[in-house]
């Protein structure tokens, strides 16, 4: 059935379609040849029977010539590896079902899977044809297993992963470049369990509302932050010394931030009690869940909570309180009594372990104790300036409307300040040992200890200042933040000394870079307050009640050596 060419001039043969048993007046081969020859696909019309009415160049290659496939049951041709499968789908299709399958066949030894779509069409005179299309998709199923078998992969090493991570006592989270959680192991579920109300779930909202979000934030902007935090209740604080790390690609865009927090708990118990017995008035003592106390310098190897009771008076004191904070993890503690006749101070707090619940603190004894014979000026120090754990802690008013301080205390705490001999005294290593401990476990990179005189600030130790306010030791009061906790015996908490009513004026802001602030009070031995323990910051920081309470703790060592390195240290 061959055409003559539309252009007469066009002497080349024109390409006979192979139809059987068509009309070609009703059914044109151009049609044909858009339909088969040109696909890319396997394509052939197939009559009712299945015998081949027309194919496609890509299936005519699958047999030895076209005409040898002509008129030929499509289900008979030798590559099929399931010619039932195929008669299968040529009943379905015939009964008007479109039928799809995977078909696997074999050519000059090469396996092969075509996937198979057998349909009914309508033919010339309404005759009922049916059309095969097939594509090779050998290699998509070869991709889509590898695909597979990758997917298992990944999940065994998401699952060793979450096991590795939840198996580390770090504390480990990160977030995605838009601050949203992506990552926590259980050690950071515990840590937020104890510092947030509602833990945050993957996808939240974290480096925006997280207590330490500031960290977060520089990491995301490509800074690795480390700094010394807290966390949990005031009473029993977990301390992490963590470090917000930001993940980067090789282009050097930032991808997202971690934290890794380790616990320090236990160094920082152990440096504070160091640190204590540092001081010749001052002793770590240990209460175990048995009874057994350890206090070395205080009382013996092998002692009791017993034996101690019974050298103390009046005795029932000691025992009441020891026995109300081991009645739960996270309470404080503070008891005066007599040692062996002479006046003692125990402070610390309970800690909750697998074997019970232990006491550890400080014990004052002797003369540096801070027992309260100058009563209303200790008692109001340890109600309202953080040292005797209440809350909430009274704060100096950081307002313009403080007014200037009352003559006669500042008289009064000048006296008792240069009855101590301490002004212009060398530095020395108990005290220095003190600033060191508040800078580490605040993490800030400023912390002094402030004698506040009459016309000046004295820095009896100090850590992070540097050039000729270092070299001297001193600033004059128009320098000094620490004159308004020594003249309102109070603690002062500033984030951002500029905001600040009280303070924006303070050349310590432009001269020293002093933006963020906590002192708390510093007594001489008849309680009046003589200066401060601070903790300085160069940018905005958000200071927490536990801050407060660790610098408060740190300020009554540093008024025990005060007391300790007094010529007097009776009021």
């Amino acid at each position: 059935m061959d055409r003559p060419s539309s252009n007469p001039t066009d002497q080349a043969p024109v390409v006979p379609v192979e139809v059987v048993n068509v009309d070609t007046a009703t059914v044109p081969d151009d049609v044909f040849r858009r339909a088969f020859q040109s696909s890319f696909g396997l394509s052939m019309l197939l009559d009712p029977a299945g015998a081949i009415l027309a194919l496609s160049d890509l299936a005519s290659s699958y047999y030895p010539s076209r005409g040898a496939a002509l008129g030929t049951p499509v289900a008979d041709a030798p590559w099929w590896d399931d010619p039932d499968r195929v008669r299968e789908s040529l009943r379905l299709a015939s009964g008007g079902l479109l039928d799809r399958f995977y078909a696997p066949v074999t050519r000059d030894g090469t396996s092969r899977t075509l996937l198979v779509d057998v349909q009914s069409v309508e033919g010339p005179a309404a005759e009922p044809w049916l059309l095969l299309e097939a594509r090779d998709v050998t290699t998509l199923l070869a991709s889509e297993r590898q695909l597979h078998d990758l997917n298992l992969q990944l999940d065994r090493e998401r699952a060793v992963l979450r096991a590795v991570l939840d198996a580390t006592p770090d504390a480990l989270c990160a977030v995605d470049a838009d601050g949203r959680l992506s990552v926590v192991n259980e050690a950071w579920r515990s840590v937020a369990a104890a510092t947030l109300v509602a833990l945050p779930e993957i996808g939240d909202d974290h480096a925006g509302t997280s207590p330490q979000s500031e960290a977060w934030q520089r990491a995301l902007a490509g800074e690795t932050v480390r700094k010394r935090i807290a966390v949990g209740p005031g009473g029993a604080a977990q301390w992490l010394d963590a470090s917000f790390v930001p993940v980067e690609t090789p282009a050097g865009r930032v991808v997202g931030a971690v934290l890794v927090g380790r616990d320090v708990t236990v160094e920082v118990d152990a440096a504070r009690l160091h640190v204590a017995l540092e001081g010749a008035r001052a002793r770590p003592v240990t209460i175990h869940p048995d009874g057994r106390v350890h206090a070395p310098g205080l009382v013996g190897d092998g002692a009791t909570l017993d034996a101690l009771v019974a050298r103390s008076h009046p005795p029932d004191d000691l025992r009441e309180a020891v026995e109300t904070a081991q009645a739960g993890g996270g309470r404080t503690l503070d008891v005066q009594f007599t040692l062996d006749g002479e006046p003692a101070r125990f402070r610390g707090r309970s800690v909750a372990t697998d074997d019970g619940v232990r006491v550890t603190g400080v014990a004052y004894r002797g003369d540096g104790a801070p027992v309260e014979t100058a009563e209303g000026r200790w008692a109001d120090l340890l109600a309202n300036a953080g040292w005797g754990g209440a809350h909430p802690v009274e704060y100096v008013r950081a307002t313009s409307e403080a007014g200037p301080p009352d003559v006669s205390r500042v008289a009064g705490r000048v006296a008792s300040l240069r009855q101590t001999a301490l002004l212009d005294s060398p530095p020395s290593e108990a005290f220095d040992t003190l600033t060191r401990l508040a800078s580490d476990s605040l993490g800030v990179p400023v912390s002094l200890i402030s004698l506040v005189d009459e016309d000046r600030q004295f820095f009896k130790s100090q850590v992070g200042l540097s050039g000729d306010v270092a070299d001297a030791r001193q600033t004059p009061l128009t320098h000094s933040f620490c004159q308004h906790v020594a003249n309102e015996r109070r603690p002062l908490v500033v984030a951002d000394s500029r905001q600040s009513e009280l303070l924006a004026g303070n050349l310590a802001i432009r001269d020293l870079d002093v933006i963020a602030y906590l002192g708390v009070p510093v007594a001489a031995p008849d309680g009046h307050v003589i200066g401060a323990l601070c903790a300085i910051d160069h940018e905005p920081h958000d200071w927490t009640d536990e801050d407060v309470r660790v610098l408060s703790s740190l300020a009554e060592v540093v008024s025990a050596e005060v007391a300790s390195h007094s010529p007097n240290t009776r009021p």
